[in-house]
């Protein structure tokens, strides 16, 4: 079952592109989302999402610095 779940997953985004490409639709003026409009941006669509592989957000990083606890916690003996 564990193939099921990536599978349903591409599934999402395609189903997401396919509304965000006909939110507008194609006859009305200025919409970005058309590929006949000059000048829009272009989305990938794909399962790594609206952003494509290229996306600008920076991979997360450990939460809190390597170190000692902080003081003040509560004391296990």
């Amino acid at each position: 079952m564990i193939g099921l779940k990536s599978k349903k997953r591409i599934n999402q985004m395609s189903v997401i592109c396919y509304l965000i490409s006909r939110t507008a639709g194609p006859g009305s003026p200025g919409d970005p989302f058309s590929p006949d409009t000059p000048g829009g941006p272009t989305i990938p669509c794909s399962p790594d999402g609206p952003a494509g592989p290229g996306s600008p957000r920076r991979p997360r990083g450990p939460s809190l610095p390597a170190g000692p606890a902080r003081p003040g916690g509560p004391t296990i003996p």
